[in-house]
């Protein structure tokens, strides 16, 4: 399950605790589905009814809407993982390659590793099925608790979605591959999470939350799929920085508009109530992500 916590998250762009070191701290979001930081609207509490917005009209998974299964890969793909710091620049490499030494020597995280991304040159620790796994949320957590001189360095580390070698399926003209393309590597992007399709037949996914998509483009509107491993997600829309302020959670009207047409954050096919921090249980509302 793709439980998602229902309260904003902040992801304040920090200098680097390493001065030598000249990589950037990102802003990245992106979960249940695209990463654990959501920033999330307003959810009515409700019963866990089917959404007014029928994104599976012929059922979830029934012969007649997988009779043609997408033709992403039986994995939809990758992996999630622990980003405790990226760099970019000529000297990205070198960089991470002695922030490396660091985590694997003092900070005693010895299966620390170093991937490229399109994102920059990233120290990653793990591999998890999820963002939401167990195991994914330890680690987590273990490395913002990491502390070296009096100092907890790796506070702003998050889980990384899956790196963009998925996939792209039936449609790729509406992937969010297509979105990070055209903003460039350096842009935050942000999309609303609408949907998300799950299934122990990973192709399921990946077609149901494609037909979600061809219905919505259908009906006009600007919708996004993502495979990820053992799901998909659907989104909607492309908006910037300046469509969300992280400070004081002012949204622009057009991103305001989208939400209360599409509230929920559906899974396959439903809403589902999910329990807050605070205990009590809400339907998941749909959340601005970053595109990874």
């Amino acid at each position: 399950m793709c439980k998602k916590n229902p309260n904003s998250v902040n992801l304040p762009l920090t200098p680097s605790p390493f001065p030598r070191f000249r990589g950037r701290w990102r802003k990245w979001t992106f979960v249940a589905s695209l990463t654990t930081a959501v920033l999330t609207g307003c959810a009515s509490h409700g019963t866990g009814a089917a959404s007014p917005t029928d994104l599976d009209p012929k059922g979830v998974f029934s012969p007649a809407a997988t009779a043609s299964l997408s033709s992403a890969g039986a994995d939809c793909a990758g992996v999630w993982t622990v980003l405790i710091h990226v760099f970019d620049g000529d000297d990205a490499t070198a960089q991470a390659q002695r922030l490396l030494a660091i985590v694997q020597q003092q900070a005693d995280l010895q299966q620390a590793t170093i991937e490229q991304r399109r994102i920059g040159v990233a120290v990653t620790l793990g591999a998890f099925r999820s963002h939401d796994a167990k195991n994914a949320q330890r680690t987590l957590a273990m490395v913002r608790d990491v502390e070296m001189e009096g100092q907890r360095p790796f506070q702003n580390a998050i889980l990384l979605p899956p790196p963009q070698t998925a996939s792209l399926g039936a449609y790729p003209q509406w992937t969010l591959h297509n979105v990070r393309e055209q903003a460039g590597p350096a842009a935050v992007v942000y999309t609303l999470q609408i949907a998300v399709y799950e299934s122990n037949t990973p192709q399921e996914a990946c077609a149901a939350a494609e037909q979600a998509v061809v219905a919505l483009r259908k009906d006009g509107e600007e919708a996004y799929y993502h495979h990820g491993l053992g799901r998909s997600i659907v989104t909607e829309g492309v908006f910037s920085p300046s469509d969300f302020d992280l400070v004081t959670h002012k949204k622009s009207k057009a991103l305001e508009a989208l939400q209360q047409r599409h509230p929920y954050n559906l899974f396959n096919g439903r809403t589902r109530r999910v329990q807050g921090p605070d205990g009590q249980w809400r339907e998941d509302p749909s959340a601005l992500v970053v595109v990874p």
